[in-house]
């Protein structure tokens, strides 16, 4: 006799058999779209029906979820941001070269501590493992590009002398980088952070070491190897910032340092 009590079916075609937005169900739904767009032999009175189409795409695409660790790093909103004041102080360079040096000053000042801040967060972002490593690498290059051009605005503030606090601490409120210095110096320390990183993880470095030629940062990166334990500053005077590295960042790090780029034109 029957229990009464009926299985279910189980649902064997990976659809979702419930109407709860999910990205599943979302990438199924485009892909049914796209097909139905192939087989679609449109005929000339299909004009409207077709741009209403064109429209819903565009719609779509800015309706996406963005993916999480692209959103986390916030490289759009921190490109949009420095390009928009570059512009600001480049055109002030252009237009008050002889006067508006303290307001470019000013602006300098402005934008290189958002890059100090933005660089703080790469850092601690880029401790995570499933972090993608080369969204970081594009986001050093373009910090390392915004304070390039600041460099060569033109203007009399001279952006050379000017000098940055920077503090870096990790999860456990442990203080792993902490100068004030240049920009550049911060950026030094940082690709050489990317470098070591990426190399225990199995990735590429060749892009990154392209980019720190690029943007001249070869002695800023590799003065911050140290040549044995034994030293405690660099040739700079400087501190190496390395006790929070493991066995493995370490003999990561003679590894990349043999890989160091000649000085010559990029």
């Amino acid at each position: 006799m029957s229990s009464g009590t009926k299985r279910r079916r189980a649902n064997t075609n990976g659809a979702s058999n419930t109407d709860e937005p999910s990205l599943a169900r979302l990438n199924q739904l485009m892909a049914e779209a796209v097909k139905i767009a192939k087989a679609i032999e449109p005929t000339r009175g299909d004009g409207p029906a077709i741009k209403k189409a064109h429209t819903l795409a565009k719609s779509l695409l800015k309706a996406l979820p963005t993916d999480v660790v692209v959103k986390s790093v916030g490289y759009d909103e921190h490109k949009a941001s420095f390009e928009a004041e570059m512009k600001a102080l480049q055109t002030s360079c252009k237009k008050n070269w002889k006067y508006g040096y303290e307001d470019q000053e000013e602006m300098m000042k402005k934008l290189s501590k958002s890059v100090v801040n933005w660089l703080k967060e790469l850092w601690s972002l880029m401790q995570e493992e499933d972090m993608d490593l080369k969204l970081i690498e594009k986001s050093l290059a373009l910090c390392s590009d915004t304070i390039d051009k600041m460099m060569n605005c033109n203007s009399r503030a001279g952006y050379l002398d000017m000098t940055f606090k920077a503090k870096i601490v990790n999860d456990e409120e442990e203080t792993i980088f902490e100068e004030n210095v240049a920009v550049t110096h911060t950026l030094g320390w940082m690709w050489r952070e990317l470098l070591v990183i990426a190399s225990t993880r199995g990735t590429a470095v060749k892009t990154m070491l392209t980019n720190i030629k690029l943007y001249k940062l070869i002695k800023e990166v590799f003065n911050l190897f140290r040549d044995s334990d034994s030293v405690e500053k660099n040739c700079d005077g400087y501190g190496f910032w390395d006790d929070h590295w493991s066995d493995e960042m370490k003999d990561a790090a003679v590894k990349v340092r043999s890989e160091r780029p000649d000085e010559g034109k990029s």
